[in-house]
C-alpha cells in the first residue's frame, strides 16, 4: 500500500522529465538547423559578393576605384574561404575553401604586379563560376570545373608543395 502511494507521483514525474527532455532536444535540433542555414547563407552571400566584385570594368576605373574593388574582392573571397569549412557543403568538397584562399592570393598578386587589370574571358569566366557556385553550392562538379580552370592559368596560383586536386 505504501509503495502504491509513491508509485503514481514517481511515474508522473518520470513522464514529465521525458517530455521535458524531448522538448529540449527538439529546440536544440531546431537551433542547430537554423545555425547551419545561417552559415550556409553567409557563405553563399560572400561568394555572390565576390562574383559581383568581378562584375566591374577595371579598364575604365582610376587607381582608387581599382584599389577599393580589389579590397572588396579579396575580402569577400577570404570570408567565403573562412566560412566554407563550417557549411554543410564542406562535407563533399573539403578543399574548396583552400581554392578560394588561393584565388584571393592570386588577385593580390595580380594587383601588386599590374593593378588588377583582369579583363576579358578570365574575368567573365571567374564571375560566372563564382556566381553559379553561389547559386548552387552543392554542385561539386562546378567547384571541380573552377579548380581545373584555375589550374589552366599561365602562372599557377597554388604553391607546388600545396597543390592538390579537389576530391
Amino acid at each position: 500500500m505504501k509503495i502504491e502511494k509513491y508509485l503514481k507521483p514517481v511515474i508522473v514525474l518520470l513522464i514529465a522529465v521525458i517530455i521535458g527532455l524531448g522538448v529540449t532536444l527538439r529546440v536544440q535540433i531546431k537551433e542547430k538547423n537554423e545555425t547551419v542555414k545561417q552559415v550556409n547563407q553567409a557563405f553563399t552571400a560572400s561568394l555572390s559578393s565576390s562574383a559581383s566584385d568581378l562584375n566591374f570594368d577595371y579598364t575604365k576605373a582610376d587607381t582608387q576605384a581599382k584599389l577599393s574593388q580589389y579590397v572588396k574582392l579579396t575580402s569577400h573571397l577570404q570570408a567565403a574561404a573562412a566560412i566554407f569549412p563550417q557549411t554543410q557543403y564542406a562535407k563533399n568538397n573539403r578543399n574548396f575553401g583552400y581554392l578560394l584562399e588561393c584565388l584571393s592570393q592570386y588577385f593580390r598578386e595580380q594587383y601588386e604586379s599590374n593593378g588588377l587589370d583582369i579583363v576579358g574571358e578570365r574575368q567573365t569566366k571567374l564571375y560566372n563560376y563564382l556566381l553559379d557556385i553561389a547559386r548552387n553550392p552543392k554542385d561539386t562538379k562546378l567547384m571541380q570545373e573552377l579548380d581545373e580552370y584555375i589550374d589552366s592559368f599561365d602562372k599557377p596560383i597554388r604553391p607546388d608543395s600545396l597543390s592538390h586536386k579537389m576530391p
